[in-house]
């Protein structure tokens, strides 16, 4: 029974298919999945579709699997003639690094969670709130920090120069990615300059 994998962060999704043995049978890199923040825009690509028909068994752990809401996102657009089971990628986190022994597990990336593990399931002493309202010393978080230390004139004169060289740093531009682009403030990048 082939099973399909998949792992998702909200800026890129790692999708593996395995056989009965455990053997990798195809894997690819596609766009995150982050079913809090919708799935409309995601598409499917030519090759995770194969993966998907292919497949006796699919699951998914991501970031912002949340309740059943954001669950039953994930497997309608996955549209699977299978067995879909949607899990958080901090449970993915947990299952992979502990297995069934008990233990503290914490994910720091875009974003920023942590939780304990009792072997089967998560226990939060804090619940995340999500890359706007939390994760504090995820990649949002700090990368907010940077963009507001630059724009309030706080960045060493030295690394605003840099910082300038490497990026485009024009505020209409800066604000029109974070307000207004479908990917929300989490995983947009600023631009190289050329």
């Amino acid at each position: 029974m082939d099973q399909l994998i998949i792992e998702s962060g909200s800026t890129k999704s790692e999708w593996v298919l395995f056989d009965p043995e455990g053997n990798v049978l195809s894997r690819a890199i596609a766009p995150g999945w982050n079913p809090q923040l919708g799935l409309e825009s995601n598409q499917i690509s030519t090759d995770c579709q194969s993966m998907i028909d292919h497949a006796q068994s699919i699951y998914f752990y991501s970031a912002g699997v949340a309740s059943p809401i954001t669950k039953e996102r994930v497997i309608q657009k996955l549209n699977a003639h299978c067995k879909v089971e949607v899990f958080s990628d901090l449970e993915g986190a947990c299952k992979a690094s502990l297995g069934e022994t008990s233990g503290v597990v914490g994910i720091l990336g875009t974003r920023s969670n942590a939780c304990y593990w009792d072997g089967t399931m998560t226990h939060h002493a804090v619940p995340s709130l999500g890359f706007i309202l939390s994760d504090e010393g995820g990649g949002v978080d700090i990368g907010k920090e940077l963009i507001r230390s630059y724009f309030f004139k706080e960045m060493p004169s030295d690394l605003s120069i840099a910082f300038e060289e490497a990026y485009n740093l024009e505020k209409a531009f800066v604000l029109e990615n974070v307000y207004q682009n479908h990917i929300p403030i989490g995983t947009w990048r600023i631009s190289q300059n050329s």
